[in-house]
C-alpha cells in the first residue's frame, strides 16, 4: 500500500495539491509515502502545516514519485520514519524548498531527513536540520537558487560515495549563490582516516596527503594512477631527494592530480638530470594562488629534462622554477600548459625558458630573471615549429624568440587585460616571417590596440625591425637615415647615428664642428650615391681637423673619388688634417696637395688609432 494519509497518483492526469495548514500524522504505508504518496505527475505545495509521526518502508513523511513534483514554502515535516530510505521525505524527481523545516526524523538505512535520488532546490529559510541528513544519490545534485537565510547547517549532506572532485552544490542562475552558501553546509564524513570538505564551487574535496620526499610521493602517485577514474591531491613539504626519474600522470579527460606546498613554501632539489612531472593523459596542477612551490635551487644546475613536460594540459601556479641549462616546461604536440605568477630565475636554455615547441603555452603575470642572453642563443621564450603562445596579465622584460613556420593562424594570442611594469616591453625575434602573415591576434577577436601594440620591439634574424598592425601582421620598417643638412651647428649628431653627406656644403658643417671641438665619436659619416664627381670637386680645399682638434667618428666614401687642391707652406694639410680613433674606408683622394709638414691626401697627422679600410690616393 502507499500513501498512508493521502495518495495523489495522477493516472494520466496532473492533479494539484495544496496544504496551508493543519496536521497530518500517525498514518502507515506498508510501501511508499507514510503521510502522503505523490505519484505520476502529481505536484504538491504545501504552504503550512505539519507532516509528522508517519512511518512507511521509504518515505516516512513523503514519497515523490520520478514524474512528481514537491514544493516546501513553509511548515514542517517532522518526526516521521522509514524503515529503509527516507525518514522525512524519498524524493525520485524533484522538490523545491522554498522554506519550510525537516526535522527529527529517522530512517532504518539511508536519508533520515531527505533520501535524494533527484534534484533538491533550496533557497530563502529552507532548513533541514542538524539531527536529520540529506542522503545524496550519485549524479545527483543540491540546487541554490537564490540566498539561505537558515541557521548553520541548512543541510547535512551524505554522499553515496565519496570521489574526490565530486560535485554536490549547483545553481541555474547567473547569480554563483554555490559561492555565497556553501559554507552553510555540513558535510558527514566516511568511515575512513580522510577528513572531507565541501569546497567554494560546491565540489567534494578530502585535505590532501602530505609529502616530504619525492620517492614516497612518486609511488603513492603511481598507486592513485594506476586506473582512470582518479582526482587526486598532495600537499608537499621541502624535498631534498629527487632521484632524476619522473613523476609521470597518464589518464583520461577528468582525471587530474594536483600538488600543493603544505605550508607557505615548498622546495623540490636532488639530481641534475631527468624531468620531474611529465604529463601524458588527464591534467596536472601544481601550486596554489596561496603558497611557493620552487623547482630547483642555486646549488646544483639541471644539465638535462625539464621541470614540467605536458603533452595534455598541465597548470602551474605561484611556482618558481630555477637554475636549469634546459627549458623549465615544455609542450608536447597536444600539450597546453597555463603558466600563472610563475617566476623564471638563471634557466639558460637555447630553447627559451619557457619552451613552446608544440601546442598552447598561456603565460599569466609571470617574471624572468637572468634568462636571457640573445648573444649566446638564450631567451625568456621560445616558440618552436608547432608551437603558440597565449599572453595575459602583467608582464615585465621579456624577449621571446619565434621560429620558422607559417604565422597565418595567430601565433601569438594577446588578452585584453595585458599590461606591462613600468619602463619594460617585450622584445621579440623573429624567423622567416613574409609580409602579410598574421603573427598576432586578440583572443576576443578584436584588433589589437595601439598601446597593446607599443608593449612589443619586433625584429627579424637579419636585424630588420617591424611594426605590428591593428590585425596581427607585420610591416616592415623602413630604415630613415638622417642627413647633415638636418643639423646645425648647434644641434649635433648623437653617437651611434648614421648621417648622410648629399652636398658639397654638408663638409663645412663637419668641418666647424670639428673646430669647435665635437670629434663626432661614434658617428658614421657617409656620402650619398647621388653625389658625382663635380659635386666632390674643391679647387680650395680646407681640411677638416688640426693639430689639436680631432675627427673621432668614421668616413664612408662609399667608392666616390673626392678631388682637392690644396696650395699652401702650412703644415698640416690633408683631406683630414687631425684624426683620432677613427675609421676612414671606401674612398679614393685625387688632386694636388701642397704644404709643409704632416701633408697627404687622406690623412695629415694620427694621434692614436686609425682603421683605413679600401681606400686610395691618387
Amino acid at each position: 500500500m502507499n500513501g498512508g494519509g493521502i495518495n495523489s497518483d495522477s493516472g494520466t492526469g496532473t492533479p494539484e495539491v495544496y496544504i496551508a495548514g493543519g496536521k497530518i500524522s500517525g498514518n502507515t504505508a506498508g510501501n511508499w509515502g507514510g503521510g502522503i504518496y505523490l505519484g505520476g505527475a502529481s505536484a504538491l505545495t504545501m504552504g503550512g502545516g505539519t507532516i509528522s509521526s508517519n512511518t512507511a518502508a521509504n518515505g516516512g513523511g513523503i514519497y515523490i514519485d520520478s514524474s512528481a513534483t514537491l514544493t516546501m514554502e513553509d511548515g514542517a515535516i517532522t518526526e516521521n520514519t522509514a524503515d529503509e530510505d527516507g525518514g522525512g521525505i524519498y524524493n525520485d524527481n524533484e522538490t523545491v524548498m522554498l522554506g519550510g523545516k525537516i526535522s527529527g526524523n529517522s530512517a532504518g538505512e539511508n536519508g533520515s531527513g531527505a533520501y535524494l535520488n533527484g534534484a533538491l532546490e533550496m533557497s530563502g529559510s529552507a532548513q533541514i536540520d542538524k539531527d536529520n541528513d540529506a542522503y545524496l544519490e550519485s549524479l545527483c545534485y543540491i540546487f541554490i537558487e537564490g540566498e539561505l537565510t537558515g541557521s548553520y547547517p541548512v543541510a547535512t549532506i551524505t554522499p553515496a560515495s565519496y570521489k574526490n572532485g565530486m560535485q554536490l552544490l549547483k545553481t541555474n542562475s547567473e547569480t554563483n549563490y554555490v559561492g555565497h552558501n556553501y559554507n552553510l553546509f555540513e558535510l558527514t564524513q566516511d568511515d575512513g582516516e580522510t577528513v572531507w570538505y565541501i569546497s567554494e564551487d560546491g565540489y567534494l574535496k578530502k585535505d590532501a596527503e602530505e609529502y616530504s620526499s619525492w620517492t614516497a610521493l612518486k609511488a603513492k602517485v603511481a598507486e592513485d594512477t594506476s586506473s582512470t577514474g582518479f582526482e587526486c591531491e598532495y600537499a608537499i613539504k621541502d624535498m631534498s631527494d629527487f632521484d632524476g626519474t619522473s613523476i609521470s600522470v597518464s589518464g583520461s579527460d577528468g582525471d587530474s592530480v594536483t600538488i600543493v606546498a603544505e605550508s607557505a613554501t615548498a622546495t623540490v632539489k636532488g639530481a641534475s638530470t631527468g624531468t620531474m612531472f611529465s604529463v601524458w593523459g588527464g591534467t596536472f596542477n601544481i601550486g596554489s594562488s596561496s603558497y611557493t612551490i620552487t623547482l630547483g635551487d642555486n646549488s646544483t644546475t639541471k644539465t638535462s629534462g625539464n621541470y614540467l613536460y605536458a603533452y595534455t594540459t598541465a597548470n602551474a601556479e605561484n611556482v618558481t622554477f630555477t637554475n636549469s641549462n634546459k627549458s623549465a616546461t615544455e609542450t608536447g604536440s597536444s600539450g597546453k600548459i597555463t603558466l600563472t605568477n610563475c617566476s623564471f630565475s638563471n634557466i639558460k636554455s637555447s630553447t627559451g625558458a619557457i619552451y613552446a615547441n608544440d601546442g598552447l603555452t598561456t603565460i599569466d603575470s609571470c617574471t624572468f630573471t637572468n634568462c636571457a642572453d640573445e648573444s649566446n642563443g638564450y631567451y625568456d621564450i621560445y616558440i618552436g615549429y608547432g608551437g603558440k603562445i597565449a599572453l595575459d596579465g602583467t608582464m615585465g622584460n621579456t624577449t621571446i624568440y619565434s621560429n620558422e613556420r607559417d604565422y597565418n593562424d595567430g601565433r601569438i594570442t594577446l588578452s585584453p587585460y595585458i599590461a606591462m611594469t613600468s619602463g619594460a616591453s617585450i622584445n621579440l625575434v623573429i624567423s622567416g616571417y613574409s609580409a602579410t602573415q598574421k603573427l598576432f591576434a586578440m583572443n576576443d577577436g578584436s584588433e589589437i590596440d595601439e598601446t597593446t601594440r607599443g608593449f612589443f620591439t619586433v625584429v627579424d634574424t637579419d636585424g630588420n625591425s617591424y611594426s605590428i598592425n591593428a590585425d596581427g601582421t607585420l610591416t616592415k620598417k623602413v630604415a630613415t637615415t638622417k642627413t647633415v643638412s638636418d643639423y646645425s651647428e648647434s644641434s649635433i649628431p648623437e653617437s651611434g647615428e648614421e648621417v648622410m653627406i648629399t652636398s658639397a656644403d654638408d663638409f663645412e658643417l663637419i668641418r666647424t664642428w670639428v673646430s669647435a671641438g665635437n670629434g663626432l665619436s661614434d658617428v658614421t659619416f657617409k656620402l650619398s650615391s647621388t653625389l658625382t664627381d663635380s659635386d666632390l670637386t674643391f679647387s680650395e680645399w680646407t681640411p677638416i681637423g688640426n693639430s689639436t682638434k680631432y675627427f673621432y667618428g668614421t668616413f664612408d666614401g662609399n667608392g666616390k673619388t673626392i678631388t682637392i687642391t690644396v696650395s699652401s707652406s702650412s703644415n698640416y694639410k690633408a683631406l683630414f688634417a687631425g684624426v683620432s680613433g677613427a675609421t676612414i674606408k671606401n674612398v679614393t683622394v685625387a688632386g694636388t696637395i701642397t704644404g709643409k709638414n704632416y701633408c697627404a691626401g687622406l690623412v695629415g697627422y694620427v694621434s692614436g688609432d686609425l682603421t683605413i679600410e679600401n681606400c686610395t690616393n691618387t
